[in-house]
C-alpha cells in the first residue's frame, strides 16, 4: 500500500500524506460517489453499491495512513484527518446497514 501510493519523494510529513492520499483518491478503480451524487440516487440496489464502494476506499485510505504513520510521525492533523474518513466510513456504514434493514448495536 504505501510503496505503491506514496507521493514522489516518498513520505516524510504530513503533506506528503495527504498527496498519498490524494493519490488514492484520483486513481480510477478507487473512485467514489460524493455525498451530493449519492443524494441523487434512487435505486436502492445502486446506493448499496456506491456506499460499499465508499466503505472500500475509506478504508484503503485509513489503511495507508495507519502505514504511513510508521513512516511520518502522528501529528493533530494526521488524526484529523484518520478521525474524518472514519467517522465518513462509519456513516456509510450505517446508511448501509440501514438499507439491509440491520440493527445498530453500535
Amino acid at each position: 500500500m504505501i510503496k505503491t501510493n506514496s507521493p514522489a519523494g516518498g513520505l516524510h510529513d504530513v503533506d506528503s500524506v495527504l498527496k498519498g492520499i490524494d493519490k488514492i483518491e484520483r486513481r480510477d478503480r478507487y473512485k467514489y460517489l460524493s455525498d451530493t451524487e449519492m443524494a441523487r440516487l434512487t435505486d436502492d440496489k445502486i446506493i448499496k453499491l456506491a456506499l460499499l464502494r465508499r466503505i472500500f476506499v475509506f478504508q484503503l485510505i485509513l489503511n495507508f495512513i495507519e502505514e504511513a504513520v510508521s513512516i511520518v510521525s502522528v501529528n493533530e492533523k494526521i488524526d484529523k484527518i484518520t478521525e474524518n474518513y472514519t467517522h465518513m466510513m462509519k456513516v456509510s456504514q450505517k446508511a448501509l446497514n440501514h438499507l439491509q434493514g440491520t440493527s445498530e448495536s453500535r
